[in-house]
């Protein structure tokens, strides 16, 4: 972590240390306000937005500043007296059910109303951490410092982070539901992906402030969620930043459905969605009912590199290309970058006025 980023108050991956919970109140008050929000959901086009399903709480452990997360009569007849048996014992009373989760995102443009903390959730500070422990739930936190997981089946949810979030094999089944992921806004920030790399869900949630939302490997959910003011750095055609809010370079089992995806002007955008096969072939994906804004293009469709790792299985359904950073949503056109073989599939795409958006060719 760069000088910066500590000056702003981010720990280091793998810290422990949990600060005294210092009640806080959402929403996102560390960040700029959205409530003003007014987008409707007529301006999705012909997106068919995905309806998110809420995990079962099942409790919320947090980790201790040294050791790993962890964390019920009588009837009378003349002389005879006959004894009445003695009742069985009542039924002991049925445990209270568990509160149940923040509803998930059902569908509609992403906003600061239906991604990150639930609006009135009261907060409990503690300090970035590395998950060790499966199965750890952590709820309606404030996590001030990168968040490292090191165990299968981790669920944050209601809270906002301070930091990064990284997830690599062989650890999997990270869910992230509403939950906030700001950067500082910084320059050192452009150069980093807000979550990454494997085996994780995000549902809900409200990236900001880093210069990449999602660096995707492999077996990635992203769904319902809302990337937006995004940091540059320098120029690109040199040592600057290149971003992207959704970006990967190879790998397979990705789903991007019903996200609102906003890039910038700035010419370090490549992309909205940058699905590239520098590093391998883009393979068994989805994306459905999204609405990119930004870049050289808003799409990059799995095959910028011709001649090797084409990709397979590979649908590109029902997204909307929006007009409000150029009015052919990138700088260059809406989409590029399409294979046209092995069970690919694109369909139903269109700009935000409604015109229908072709599949694109392949290959630079």
């Amino acid at each position: 972590m760069s000088a910066s980023l500590t000056a702003w108050g981010v720990t280091s991956a793998g810290s422990t240390e949990a600060s005294a919970a210092k009640p806080t109140t959402s929403k996102s008050e560390t960040s700029k306000d959205w409530k003003n929000d007014k987008t409707k959901n007529d301006k999705w086009g012909k997106g068919k937005p995905s309806t998110g399903t809420p995990s079962t709480d099942s409790g919320t452990t947090e980790p201790d500043s040294t050791t790993d997360v962890n964390d019920s009569g009588s009837t009378e007849t003349d002389s005879v007296v006959a004894t009445e048996p003695t009742p069985a014992p009542a039924p002991a009373p049925e445990p209270a059910p568990a509160p149940a989760p923040a509803p998930a995102p059902t569908g509609g443009v992403p906003s600061a109303s239906t991604t990150g903390v639930p609006a009135g959730t009261t907060l409990s500070a503690m300090s970035g951490l590395t998950i060790t422990t499966p199965g750890t739930v952590l709820d309606a936190r404030h996590i001030k410092g990168n968040v490292t997981i090191a165990a299968d089946n981790v669920t944050i949810k209601n809270s906002l982070i301070e930091g990064l979030v990284n997830i690599r094999p062989p650890y999997k089944g990270l869910l992230l539901q509403r939950v906030e992921i700001a950067g500082p806004g910084t320059s050192a920030a452009a150069y980093e992906n807000a979550v990454g790399y494997s085996n994780f869900t995000c549902d809900g949630c409200n990236v900001h402030g880093w210069g990449k939302g999602f660096m995707m490997d492999n077996n990635v959910t992203v769904k319902n969620s809302w990337v937006h003011d995004l940091v540059v750095s320098g120029d690109p055609a040199g040592s600057g930043s290149h971003n992207e809010t959704i970006l990967s370079l190879g790998g397979s089992n990705f789903t991007i459905v019903n996200n609102r995806l906003d890039s910038g002007r700035a010419g370090n955008f490549s992309a909205s969605i940058a699905l590239y096969n520098q590093w391998g072939p883009i393979k068994d994906t989805l994306v459905q009912g999204n609405l990119m804004n930004g870049g050289g293009y808003c799409l990059y469709a799995g095959y910028d590199v011709a001649g090797k790792n084409h990709p397979s299985n590979l649908r590109i359904v029902d997204n909307t290309f929006g007009t409000s950073v150029s009015p052919k949503c990138g700088s260059y056109g809406p989409a590029v970058a399409f294979y046209s073989g092995n069970g690919n599939v694109w369909s139903g795409n269109a700009m935000q006025g409604g015109a229908a958006v072709a599949a694109p060719k392949g290959g630079m």
